[in-house]
């Protein structure tokens, strides 16, 4: 964690970026917040979210971030919903069944083409690199087994067996930025 860089761009994130050669639209302000365990961001806007990062359905206890696309989505597609998100943000993500401390609060900003935000997420519990991730595909010991049988009239008996090991890593959208924002805490 290189914390000296996270309060750098949490006072002023426009200059880091600036530093790091990223132009920000002149006439456009920055606003970096920082989640905690007893305060989360919640950043809303007009802007739809790409098809592949839409949540529609949630298991019964979510995770914050998987809820935060959820309702993120759901706002821009239900006024109602919108309306109690803003109006009640901490109530609305527990009644989608995240489980948050007592004291928590889920805080709700509008971004605007004017005024953007960046909200650095709280680090994962557990860091994984990509030398731990790939040993951990080489030592699996998974096997997938599939097995036919058929039997006919004639008491012929035709057995089919499979086995198929498949070891794969699939790396989404938001494990990504979980590893960008991992450079910025």
């Amino acid at each position: 964690m290189d914390e000296n860089f996270k309060q750098s761009f949490l006072k002023n994130p426009k200059a880091v970026l600036g530093a790091a050669g990223i132009q920000v639209p002149q006439g456009t302000e920055l606003t970096a917040l920082e989640d905690t365990i007893t305060c989360r961001h919640v950043i809303l806007s007009d802007v739809k979210l790409p098809e592949q990062q839409i949540v529609s359905e949630l298991p019964p206890h979510p995770g914050f971030y998987r809820a935060y696309a959820y309702a993120y989505q759901r706002a821009l597609t239900d006024p109602g919903f919108n309306a109690k998100l803003r109006q009640d943000p901490t109530e609305t993500f527990r009644d989608l069944g995240v489980s948050l401390p007592k004291d928590a609060e889920v805080q709700v900003v509008d971004a605007t083409t004017q005024h953007l935000y960046f909200a650095i997420p709280l680090p994962p519990a557990v860091r994984m690199t990509a030398t731990s991730l790939q040993f951990m595909a080489a030592d699996s010991t998974l096997t997938a087994v599939n097995a036919n049988v058929n039997v006919d009239a004639n008491v012929q008996a035709n057995v089919n067996a499979d086995v198929n090991v498949n070891v794969g890593l699939q790396v989404n959208v938001a494990a990504a930025v979980a590893v960008i924002v991992a450079v910025l805490i």
